[in-house]
């Protein structure tokens, strides 16, 4: 109960005025904190000594930035939480306390989950009961400031123009660490509580119209956040069932404004309609500030590393999502908050389609608010009053879409959800695609009908189609399929001032063990660049094929590949093998890496093991097919080719990165879409005798490049950039290397490729070019060589610059490189 009103606006403000910074409301569970013993600290403070923090290795250690050594006794006693600062160190970050943190909102009860959900779909429809509740009073409005019904019906239209501005500000902010989404909710509704009264006093029609939008964009993060709350809760396999709700909500509102709107203006007048907004919107505020708490994970975590470093006096501490701002400038952060998502909006073909149809269905619905009094009070002669009720046609109709879809839902696409809780993205325009159909039966069927001599039930019926299909809108959208077949290895990761001579014994400066392979590195890489730090799974869903032993090592890489939101059905222990090992000499002075790996159980994986779809997983049959599959050369090289075979014909795009670099049969690039390689390797596919060529000189090796038939190319040349090659147009694109403090290049190269490959499945596929994905790739793979080891190092989502943000590049053909 105590966490539950901390987190609520309420409880915000009574920690400011509290008594004591050792107010128990206030202090960080010892429970959460320590789950195994209890250490007091020399100062006299609970918990531990101030130059030991909380890190969050019971989830995953990869994701905190650790310091570079361990206690190994405080380790023990409280089971891998506690990491000593060590000199030098800049910040530490917290996370969860584990999978199961009882203050992960996914990990709420059930009665929780409920009412938080419950606020949110209240405190949608009062909101958006503003959009029409001011329809029924436009004619006393008329003849109060005597102006014409254009300019009266203005109220509405400005209002709808401020509930589709707001968004693309307050979305964008409640996605900030520092604020989350209850302050967005709480402040904004006090907003619109305030310039609400304006509207009830007004004594010309100008200011109507102006607070009529400011209202509006004050209060649409209710509309525009509610989903991202809800979402913040449930996985994917059961948030359908609560975004429908939201979105049924969404109707609810604008459904019931003229039926609350039309009695009240017949009976008082139209500034009776506000004041009956203004006193719902106030009930509402005193509710959700004292009961409803905080559902952003970054939010959450953001206040937990603050409450620590009060509690402990160590000013390093920093949550995970909290660390990212204190590199930004205010200018990078207006931009991320205010530019990037209208960027987006414009920029991103996907988007842009969905968001035309999704203004074309509000345009319709808020076109209601106009046709139906002129019908229903012109043609039949209801009342004002009675035209509202005819407005319970939508939303009967809107209840409806609701129960069809969680029909559809629970007997049909809930049963291909894997695993981790995605279905294949297309399965969910199934209720669009039927949903479509009725917005111009709907409007055919109102307009045919809108007669003296038809009963007035048959428009009611005609517009309750229109539901059907707005309806169906709001939940179609998922997540792409990227499935990876490949190594996994135990490093085993010496760091040198220099790479000894032959005979030579050096002392090294470290050694450390990690998680690594190309595979598991390259299935790191797609989950992390595609999901917020502290968010969970959001923009790809990522599959493990692979063989380990049945060893501790096996165990653990798995076990760190799922803590990385990565689906590991299909990852075998192989009892009779050992688990594959790489050992790999660091030379600290330059960054560069030497790798010697033995396969072990990575080359247990046959030809035989991959003859159909489903040996890929049991999600995949030739109706769920996943959208790319990686592949490198660290399995035998029969089996990559047979799994070239089956991809190839069911016509799956690959990404194949040859490495280690081996001539492939011609006929195996057919299969190949995308080809990844750096200098050495690029050699040595194409047989060219120069195994290091200098590519400023190397125009006329490009054709036996497009020779091999792959479309598109990168070529990663290190320190001096990346090559993009688009063969079929003939067509080259050179990007410099970014200029950063290189510590370790291990996972640079995979990174790369885990970065390509979801912005080919993301951005690429909904209308964005592969330059660009190449040069987000070369991006994010310069923020991994700033850091050491491997899958640790690979940067999140919101750690690298968005995909479709300016960089330096040129364009050129085949023939301008020659010349050259």
């Amino acid at each position: 109960m105590f966490a539950f009103l901390r987190d609520t606006g309420l409880g915000y403000i009574l920690g400011l005025f509290s008594p004591t910074r050792d107010n128990t409301l206030y202090l960080e569970p010892t429970s959460l904190i320590w789950p195994y013993q209890r250490h007091e600290a020399p100062n006299g403070r609970r918990g531990v000594p101030p130059n030991y923090i909380i890190v969050t290795d019971r989830l995953t250690p990869n994701r905190s930035l650790h310091a570079s050594g361990r206690n190994s006794q405080l380790s023990e006693r409280y089971g891998g939480f506690v990491e000593k600062v060590e000199e030098g160190t800049t910040h530490n970050a917290v996370g969860w306390y584990g999978l199961d943190d009882p203050e992960n909102p996914l990990n709420w009860s059930k009665s929780k989950k409920a009412f938080v959900s419950v606020q949110i779909f209240l405190l949608n429809s009062f909101i958006y009961l503003g959009s029409s509740i001011y329809s029924p009073g436009i004619d006393d409005v008329m003849k109060e400031f005597g102006v014409s019904k254009t300019v009266a019906t203005l109220g509405t239209s400005l209002s709808l123009l401020g509930y589709a501005i707001g968004p693309m500000l307050w979305s964008a902010m409640s996605e900030v660490p520092r604020l989350g989404r209850n302050s967005i909710y709480i402040l904004t509704l006090a907003g619109f509580l305030l310039l609400t009264l304006p509207i009830v006093l007004a004594n010309n029609i100008e200011t109507i119209l102006v607070f009529r939008f400011l209202t509006a964009f004050v209060g649409s993060p209710a509309q525009a956040t509610g989903g991202a709350t809800i979402s913040d809760m449930y996985l994917p396999c059961n948030r359908s069932y609560g975004l429908g709700l939201w979105e049924l909500s969404t109707w609810i509102g604008p459904t019931l404004g003229p039926l609350v709107g039309g009695f009240a203006a017949q009976a008082k007048g139209w500034r009776w309609t506000i004041w009956e907004l203004l006193w719902i919107n106030s009930v509402m505020f005193l509710f959700i500030f004292c009961f409803l708490p905080e559902t952003s994970a970054s939010n959450i975590l953001y206040r937990r590393a603050k409450r620590l470093r009060r509690e402990y006096g160590n000013e390093s501490v920093r949550s995970e999502s909290g660390l990212e701002p204190l590199d930004l400038s205010k200018k990078e952060l207006a931009y991320i908050t205010l530019i990037r998502p209208f960027k987006l909006c414009f920029q991103e073909l996907i988007c842009l389609l969905l968001n035309t149809y999704t203004s074309l269905i509000t345009g319709l619905l808020f076109a209601w608010l106009e046709s139906l009094p002129l019908v229903f009070g012109g043609v039949y002669g209801f009342n004002l009053g009675q035209v509202g009720l005819a407005f319970l046609g939508l939303l009967v109709g809107s209840v409806v879409a609701y129960l069809i879809f969680v029909v559809w839902f629970f007997a049909f696409a809930s049963r291909k959800f894997d695993d981790l809780g995605y279905n294949k993205p297309e399965e969910r325009f199934i209720p669009l695609m039927a949903g479509c159909i009725f917005v111009p039966i709907c409007l055919f069927v109102f307009g045919w009908t809108s007669r003296a001599e038809v009963p007035w039930i048959v428009p009611v019926v005609g517009s309750a189609l229109f539901s059907l299909g707005g309806f169906s809108l709001f939940n179609i959208m998922g997540n792409p399929r990227i499935l990876v077949i490949g190594s996994l290895n135990t490093d085993l990761i010496t760091r040198t001032s220099r790479v000894p001579a032959a005979g030579e014994t050096l002392i090294s400066k470290s050694f450390d063990t990690g998680s690594g392979g190309k595979g598991a590195n390259q299935a790191v890489a797609c989950a992390r660049l595609s999901t917020q730090k502290c968010d969970g799974p959001q923009n790809v869903c990522v599959y493990m094929v692979g063989a380990v032993g049945d060893d501790t090592f096996g165990h653990e890489l798995a076990e760190g590949l799922q803590n990385n939101y990565i689906d590991v059905t299909g990852v075998t222990a192989k009892e009779s093998e050992k688990t594959g090992v790489a050992v790999i000499i660091v030379n600290e002075q330059t960054g560069q890496n030497r790798i010697l790996m033995s396969p072990n159980a990575n080359f247990s994986l046959k030809p035989e093991d991959f003859t159909t779809l489903s040996d890929f997983g049991k999600d995949f049959t030739p109706t769920r097919l996943p959208c790319l599959i990686v592949l490198q050369l660290e399995i035998p090289l029969d089996t990559t080719l047979q799994i070239l075979k089956v991809a190839s014909k069911h016509g799956i795009d690959v990404l194949l990165n040859p490495a280690p670099a081996q001539v492939l049969p011609k006929e195996a690039y057919a299969a190949v879409n995308h080809l990844i390689v750096n200098e050495s390797e690029a050699a040595i596919i194409t047989n060219t005798a120069d195994k290091n060529p200098d590519w400023s000189k190397w125009g006329e090796h490009f054709d036996r490049i497009v020779a091999l038939g792959v479309r598109n190319v990168v070529i990663t040349l290190g320190a001096e950039g990346v090559i993009y090659l688009e063969t079929r147009e003939k067509k080259l694109w050179r990007f410099d290397a970014e200029k950063v403090n290189v510590v370790d290049t291990t996972a640079a190269g995979d990174t790369f490729v885990g970065a390509y490959a979801v912005a080919v499945t993301t951005v690429v596929k909904g209308g964005g070019d592969f330059a660009a994905a190449v040069r987000w790739a070369n991006t994010a793979a310069a923020k991994t060589v700033e850091r050491s080891g491997a899958q640790g190092a690979i940067p999140w989502l919101d750690e690298v610059p968005a995909y479709w943000e300016e960089g330096g590049e040129s364009s050129v053909s085949f023939d301008e490189w020659r010349r050259r």
